[in-house]
């Protein structure tokens, strides 16, 4: 076979790029009338969608409207009931002549605030006891009264049985701290005996359960050795299912210890994550109101599609146009060359598929979810502790170290004289002792076991330093995790993991380490099935 020149290779090359050229041609050509019948499809797709919606909407609306009325006559009966129903708790209370006021009433409730701060003056056990009682009612009903208010009550108000609230509570812990002092002022006679040094108290009612412990101070030698080799005090509740180690340093204190676990919680609903965050005003619709606001975006988004269809279309047939003008590709005279494709055609590349109202509809309330969200995150500080995640378990474990109050001196004639100094209520020991745990080793360093050890006892000498308490847990629970001990910070307004460290369950207890007393409890993460 001859082998082909120069010329003719030239020329099947001129022929091959000339068939390439056209069936790029006759594909451009393609893809713009596919282009046209597709967005004339749309279009026709879109009309028909709007009209099928816009008839649904209507039959939406007429069946919202009937459930919205509905809505309104059942409110309106339940209102009714509400407003029967505290007009017969009203009338009750007032029949019951219990000489107790109104929790509704904020003048009423302060005014019984006044008199029970005027005239229980004694603050006995007994009474404390009596007036527990009495007190929780009056807040179960306050309590309700905040959590679901009656019809047309204001929100000032509402602040203002929130203040009451407060107030009453903050008293009825005066009070049982006064009980408690009055019973501290005369360790050896109010007190039992357990020992030569040791005196031990338990009351036990319906809403607390009260223990105390004190060690007489004896007289001692007045020299100390360097090297004390004194215990450390360890004291027990049995009544309670607590126990306590105090660190070495504060054995020469003339202290006292009150464990009282309460079977209520006035501490939770202080802290900010445990109120929902209140929804924003575009939340706030009814069913009727969403889908009109729904079905007006829905117009909108159906509008501005409608207007992007018609802006390619009108391309696409100007292109169209052009090429029915061309002769077909392959068909050119060879006399006459074809002329050169217009740049709009030749650049032309099909868009990106048009989004239908609903897919566009998905997307908005997509992002709408992700800022509500945002919006409605709880923000925590360091080591607060989130009430919506976690639940608090029964009430509260008040462990408290105070100091002995001056005790009475039997004098000669049949006299007891008692030195009060500073104000005549429980003083707590001044005693808190940070712990910073050891950092957790980088990833990759390596460590000598000598270092390793080192870093263990240092660790263990400071963790004696601190309150060592031990709480047992009830043997008919089956735990799926052990509690969280954590702790109340009153200065801050919430429960706290700070100052609570090396948390271990150990043969049903619940061991931890306390850097300082406070009102403590437990806590289990929730489980939503």
């Amino acid at each position: 076979m001859a082998k082909k020149t120069k010329k003719e290779k030239a020329k099947v090359a001129a022929q091959k790029a000339e068939l390439a050229r056209i069936e790029a041609e006759k594909a451009k050509i393609q893809m713009v009338v596919d282009e046209r019948e597709r967005l004339l499809k749309d279009r026709v797709m879109l009309v028909d969608k709007g009209c099928q919606e816009d008839v649904l909407h209507e039959e939406r609306c007429r069946q919202l409207q009937e459930t919205a009325a509905l809505l309104a006559d059942i409110e309106d009966e339940f209102a009714a009931k509400l407003r029967s129903d505290l007009s017969k708790q009203e009338w009750e209370q007032f029949m019951r002549c219990d000489r107790l006021p109104d929790p509704a009433s904020p003048s009423q409730m302060n005014t019984y605030l006044y008199v029970w701060r005027e005239t229980d003056r004694l603050n006995n056990i007994d009474e404390a006891t009596v007036k527990t009682t009495e007190v929780l009612k009056l807040l179960d009903a306050l309590g309700d009264l905040i959590e679901v208010p009656p019809p047309n009550v204001t929100k000032k108000k509402v602040d203002l049985w929130i203040e009451m609230r407060d107030l009453v509570r903050a008293e009825q812990r005066a009070h049982l701290d006064a009980a408690a002092y009055r019973l501290l002022r005369r360790l050896e006679t109010d007190l039992e005996a357990e020992s030569l040094e040791v005196v031990r108290y338990f009351r036990a009612c319906e809403h607390f359960r009260l223990c105390l412990w004190a060690q007489l101070m004896l007289p001692v030698a007045s020299f100390k050795p360097d090297d004390d080799t004194r215990p450390a005090i360890q004291c027990e509740f049995p009544q309670l299912g607590v126990s306590l180690q105090l660190p070495k340093s504060l054995n020469d204190v003339p202290l006292a210890i009150r464990a009282m676990i309460v079977q209520y919680d006035h501490y939770s609903d202080r802290c900010p994550s445990y109120h929902c965050a209140p929804l924003p005003s575009s939340q706030g619709l009814d069913m009727l109101s969403a889908v009109e606001e729904e079905c007006s975006m829905q117009a909108s988004l159906r509008e501005e599609i409608s207007a992007e269809l018609e802006r390619r279309l009108a391309v696409v047939e100007r292109l169209v146009k052009e090429v029915q003008a061309r002769p077909a590709p392959g068909t050119e005279s060879k006399d006459k060359p074809p002329p050169p494709p217009s740049p709009e055609l030749d650049n032309y590349e099909t868009g990106e598929p048009i989004k239908s109202p609903s897919q566009m509809m998905n997307f908005k309330d997509g992002e709408r979810e992700r800022e509500l969200r945002e919006e409605l995150r709880v923000r925590l500080a360091p080591h607060e502790v989130n009430l919506r995640e976690i639940a608090v378990l029964g009430g509260t474990l008040h462990l408290d170290l105070v100091m002995q109050p001056p005790q009475p001196r039997d004098m000669r004639t049949r006299l007891t004289i008692t030195v009060l100094e500073g104000a005549h209520t429980l003083q707590p020991v001044p005693y808190h002792q940070p712990y910073q745990p050891p950092a957790p080793p980088e990833p990759g360093q390596v460590r000598l076991p000598e270092e390793i050890e080192a870093e263990l006892k240092q660790s263990e000498r400071e963790l004696e330093a601190l309150v060592l308490i031990n709480i047992l847990l009830p043997e008919t629970v089956l735990w799926f995790e052990p509690p969280t001990v954590v702790g109340w910070d009153e200065e801050n307004g919430y429960w706290t993991t700070e100052d609570y460290h090396d948390i271990k369950f150990n043969e049903e207890k619940q061991v931890g380490n306390a850097a300082r007393p406070a009102p403590i409890t437990l806590l289990i993460r929730l489980y939503f099935l």
